[in-house]
């Protein structure tokens, strides 16, 4: 029985009670107690413990819903935070989050000593965020690379390397870019004293364009050495990211060459086509 019944009830049976005693003309009933007398008819000395009663137990109603209501909407903020935990961990954040309920608590304390993965067949939950994440996990470790913005995966988790790695694999643009990075990194380690040739006018990408003459022609005069450095009766190392054809690198060693004699250049990549062939004195 809801709240508004039972409190519609009790006023009903208190008016029928009253009403029934008033009609059998009972008279009055005085009552004395520590020098104070109070004279009233015996309808109302009768309806007055069943309306003490009935003030009490609704009373008492009151007090357990406000308890109930606020507990329940602890339960509900913890089931929010377990969901989020639960996307936190998935997503490899160290994330900490705290709870109101013993039994989330509890909960929580037994899923942070678990690891949590996703399943190859399809997850479906009532949360949508929590099966955009779940999504996102299996399309990386399947190999897809993930652009959404709800994919706030941890920088520095095994599942972001993942994640990188498979954008190298779909997008050469980006792999080149990494490996770009990846010589300048070994330049430093190495701690060596290198020249960095200027690119004097902007080429198309060299993996677009198929034809070897037209890779030629598009590198053509397009390097220049800023510094003026002499490298005359030197050994130079050229460094490159990808070598596909060798038509940069021979753009490279034609501007070197332009002003320096007796020069011998031994060339490394990090990559290298397989149909790339070796011939005397050039790549």
């Amino acid at each position: 029985m809801g709240f508004k019944k039972y409190f519609i009830f009790s006023v009903i049976l208190i008016v029928a009670t009253f009403g029934f005693a008033y009609g059998l003309e009972l008279g009055e009933y005085e009552l004395s107690l520590f020098g104070y007398s109070l004279l009233l008819p015996v309808s109302v000395w009768l309806i007055l413990p069943i309306s003490l009663l009935a003030v009490a137990s609704m009373a008492h109603i009151l007090w357990y819903g406000v308890i109930n209501y606020f507990r329940k909407r602890a339960i509900e903020k913890d089931y929010e935070t377990i969901i989020k935990m639960i996307k936190s961990d998935l997503l490899e954040k160290n994330e900490e989050y705290k709870f109101k309920t013993t039994e989330f608590k509890n909960l929580s304390s037994i899923i942070s000593q678990l690891k949590i993965d996703t399943k190859e067949n399809r997850f479906l939950s009532v949360d949508d965020e929590l099966n955009r994440v779940v999504a996102n996990v299996q399309d990386v470790k399947i190999g897809k690379h993930v652009t959404e913005k709800t994919f706030k995966v941890n920088e520095n988790s095994k599942l972001a390397d993942l994640n990188i790695l498979n954008k190298v694999n779909e997008q050469i643009d980006f792999a080149v870019d990494v490996l770009k990075q990846g010589i300048d990194e070994i330049l430093k380690k190495l701690n060596l004293d290198y020249v960095e040739l200027v690119r004097v006018k902007n080429t198309k990408k060299m993996h677009r364009i198929l034809d070897q003459e037209k890779r030629n022609e598009n590198v053509k005069n397009s390097f220049f050495n800023k510094k003026k450095i002499d490298f005359s009766n030197k050994t130079i190392l050229l460094f490159d990211d990808i070598i596909t054809t060798g038509a940069t690198l021979k753009a490279l060693k034609k501007e070197i060459e332009k002003e320096n004699i007796n020069i011998k250049i031994v060339v490394f990549c990090l990559a290298a086509a397989r149909e790339i062939r070796k011939e005397k004195g050039e790549v």
